[in-house]
């Protein structure tokens, strides 16, 4: 510029060399302003189709693409591939048409094309005698095939680049550390994890501290520890990584990458230690931290508690609905109509099974969270009952004691009239083996006998991770609310009379891909004599009839994003869908003995409702005669004829037909308060045959109220807890502290019992899981939905949703942010 002004085309070359230096320190920046003034002035000195801007464009768009700019960059690259494809250079237009490769594959394009330029480059590589030449294009070209899966082919032609720049390039260059940075990720991707992490290693070694490929190789590196669950060693790597990339590449995906990962990497580092602490066994040393739950009661009031804990019933009527049909069918809206809530005409798709619970009573049927908690209730009943057949007992001994249940008190008054004399203090200790779980123990299958609780075996509850507020908050459920039920039953023996039994209903709203019935059909199915019904209600839309042709077996949901599985490949047409539900359930029913009949309905267990929902849309009505056809032959040809509710015995229609749009007006659809009739008519009728045949048989009827103290314990310790996990450990030493559960055998009845109210989880029988306890459903099935309702993920994780969208091969670091995004 001093003393040749003239000569612009020198100016423009040693432009282009300070670019490419730059380039090279890592200062991308730098670089892409020195390429576009070396690019501005060649174009002032040459042609626009010559060599010298067709290169300069293609270094241009190098430096772009390492800043994440892949679209300015692909511009670039068409333009000098125009021009350099015409040229015998094969080592330019091989290493253009590999970048094209490159941009086109960072943004997603069309596969077609990328294709089209590999191969090409792989023709003019084969032409190529430089072995540096060929390293550079086969390092572009291994990057293009690990973006695009061809993990093989990627790490071959890596591997091909490594070893040529190890041979004929210094120590410690640029190029050489990019092309180990891509193998370890590619080798990665392949699950070698102990490799990989030696290439980051030396990738990260190469470069200086600020250099941009340095944090990239440090990103990998500790995404690599925390695969391997050593979070420790991570979090050093992940946190240099972050202040090199958001120095260096403040914009670039990877330095988002960073941050994400180091964010997890922290919080697992947390979550670890809470989860070492809340899931190893207790000390059987220490004394239990667990403040007296009886704290404030009267000596009367503390015996008639204990007592009726130790071996009272309650009458509890438990009814499991599954609601199950294709995606976009009116299932939630359904659910909504059941409880009379407003029809919400934007609702969202369901991408994991909720659990809805619902009370019935004369005023219809309501959420749990609108109505008084069931449990209380229960509670409630179960003291007072037991109180009064004490009370009736002749060889029991009556203190009478005076309690006012008008007046106010401040401890808890349960409002009784007398209880048994017997010494507070061994009334504090329950019986190893109560009558009402020994009748349970039969039941369920379980030895009756029991081990004797001592007071050696208490436990230091402050392994639960809990403060000691909130240990206290884990006593008597809702003292206050107990002790108003307990006193409005004493003073209305009409509402005890009439309210004898509880009857819950657990709604279970399924998604539309019946992979999470597949896997949940076992665990969820119960068997008639474990006090739950099954039955399930199948969903279709009026408007589209079961012959008309179904969806593809594999799709993405565009409205929601969401890749989806609908079913099995066989699937040809809509009724081909409910047939598969339906055989689903006969798969799933234990044995021929459970198929009890409901005397009221006339159709075996587990009882089916086939229901049409868009009942108000145009041409619903006049779709009815020929749905119920082509239904009334798909289920005599599946066989499961007799397991289906029909509207009315006199009609030849077998399905209902249902407007959610009416829900929660004063316009009330009748078929669903038919179908709310009908479920209350079966489970009356289920129940009574049940108690019927226990009674024959000499054992109890009801359920243990321990039990159901357990069942309200559970759901204080998922939000103290913030998880639906425990170590059954832990969990058994609160049941013995609180909830009266005392000897292994009893807390093992217990957990069985739950397990089939679909209350909580235990798998005693498989190694892996038998010390944990699933103490939250909703929480299981939000961690299933996380690997079977697929939200595209951020950019960074493209190729990782590529993979799993080509290969079905889910990454650590896509399973990681899956889980995540579903609160798992």
């Amino acid at each position: 510029r001093t003393f040749t002004p003239g000569n612009k085309a020198h100016i423009a070359i040693t432009l282009h060399e300070v670019a490419r230096c730059a380039t090279y320190q890592g200062k991308y920046s730098d670089g892409e302003h020195m390429y576009r003034q070396s690019l501005e002035i060649s174009m002032t000195c040459y042609s626009d189709d010559h060599m010298s801007i067709a290169i300069t464009r293609g270094s241009l768009a190098e430096c772009l693409i390492l800043q994440s700019k892949a679209k300015e960059g692909e511009a670039l690259l068409r333009r000098a591939l125009a021009v350099s494809s015409q040229s015998s250079n094969n080592f330019v237009k091989s290493l253009d048409a590999a970048r094209l490769a490159v941009s086109l594959q960072m943004q997603n394009k069309e596969q077609e094309e990328v294709t089209t330029l590999l191969q090409q480059t792989t023709t003019w590589l084969q032409l190529m005698s430089s072995p540096l030449d060929k390293a550079r294009v086969l390092s572009e070209v291994g990057e293009v095939f690990m973006l695009i899966g061809e993990l093989a082919t990627a790490d071959d032609s890596l591997k091909q680049a490594l070893n040529l720049q190890q041979q004929h390039l210094p120590t410690n260059h640029w190029r050489t550390a990019l092309t180990l940075c891509r193998l370890g990720e590619c080798e990665a991707l392949e699950g070698k994890v102990d490799t990989c992490v030696e290439k980051f290693y030396k990738s990260a070694e190469m470069m200086s501290s600020q250099h941009p490929l340095r944090g990239r190789s440090l990103l990998g590196l500790g995404k690599r520890f925390c695969a391997k669950d050593k979070y420790q060693e991570a979090e050093g790597p992940l946190t240099e990584a972050v202040a090199i990339l958001k120095h260096s590449l403040p914009q670039h995906s990877r330095t988002s990458e960073a941050i994400t990962a180091l964010s997890e990497c922290v919080s697992m580092l947390d979550k670890k230690q809470e989860v070492d602490i809340a899931m190893q066994a207790p000390h059987q040393d220490d004394a239990c931290n667990v403040q007296d739950p009886l704290a404030g009661f009267s000596p009367e009031e503390r015996e008639t508690y204990e007592h009726a804990m130790s071996d009272g019933e309650v009458d509890v009527e438990r009814t499991m609905i599954k609601l199950m049909g294709r995606d976009r069918v009116g299932k939630s809206c359904f659910g909504d109509a059941l409880a009379d809530k407003p029809f919400n005409a934007d609702q969202v798709s369901t991408e994991t099974v909720t659990v809805r619970t619902m009370i019935t009573s004369s005023d219809g049927w309501k959420e749990q969270e609108d109505s008084e908690d069931y449990r209380d209730k229960a509670l409630a009943k179960g003291i007072l009952s037991h109180e009064q057949k004490q009370e009736s007992t002749p060889e029991a001994e009556v203190v009478n004691v005076d309690v006012n249940v008008a007046d106010p008190s401040p401890s808890l008054d349960l409002g009784l009239s007398g209880t048994q004399e017997a010494d507070a203090n061994e009334a504090v200790s329950a019986p190893s083996s109560s009558p009402a779980v020994e009748s349970f123990s039969q039941q369920s299958g379980a030895p009756a006998e029991t081990q004797a609780a001592h007071s050696s075996q208490d436990t230091d509850m402050s392994d639960l991770h809990l403060t000691q507020e909130q240990l206290s908050l884990l006593s008597v459920s809702d003292q206050a609310m107990l002790s108003s039920l307990v006193k409005k039953f004493c003073n209305d023996p009409d509402l005890m009379k009439h309210e004898t039994s509880l009857r819950v209903m657990k709604v279970l709203d399924f998604p539309g891909q019946p992979v999470f019935w597949t896997m949940l059909s076992g665990l969820l199915q119960s068997s008639p004599s474990t006090y739950t019904m099954d039955i399930c209600m199948i969903f279709f839309k009026i408007t589209r009839l079961l012959s008309a042709p179904a969806l593809q077996p594999v799709f993405v949901d565009q409205k929601h994003g969401t890749l989806c599985q609908v079913g099995p490949r066989w699937i040809e047409r809509e009724g081909d869908y409910f047939r598969y539900l339906l055989m689903s359930l006969r798969i799933a029913q234990t044995s021929p003995k459970d198929a009890f009949i409901h005397e009221t309905e006339g159709v075996l267990s587990p009882a089916v409702f086939a229901i049409a929902t868009h009942m108000d849309e145009d041409g619903a009505a006049e779709n009815v005669s020929q749905q119920n056809e082509e239904l009334t032959q798909l289920l005599e040809k599946s066989g499961y004829d007799e397991h289906v509710v029909v509207p009315n015995k006199d009609s030849n229609i077998r399905f209902f037909g249902v407007d959610n749009t009416k829900s929660g007006t004063s316009t009330v659809d009748e078929s669903v308060k038919d179908i709310c009739s009908r479920v209350e008519r079966m489970s009356y009728s289920f129940y009574k045959k049940q108690k019927n045949q226990k009674k024959k048989k000499g054992s109890k009827q009801l359920v243990p109220l321990k039990f159901i103290r357990l069942e309200k314990l559970t759901d204080k310790l998922v939000s103290m807890l913030g998880r639906g996990l425990i170590n059954v450990e832990l969990l058994k030493q609160l049941a013995r502290k609180l909830c009266h559960i005392d000897g292994e055998d009893e807390f093992q009845v217990a957990l069985k019992t739950l397990t089939n109210f679909a209350v909580l989880f235990h798998f005693p029988h498989v190694p892996q899981l038998n010390q944990l306890v699933v103490i939250s459903p909703q929480w299981l099935f939000n961690f299933m939905a996380a690997f079977t309702s697929l939200k595209e993920p951020e950019p960074w994780l493209h190729p990782d949703w590529r993979q799993l969208k080509k290969k079905g091969i889910m990454s650590w670091k896509l399973a990681v942010y899956l889980l995540a995004s579903h609160g798992v």
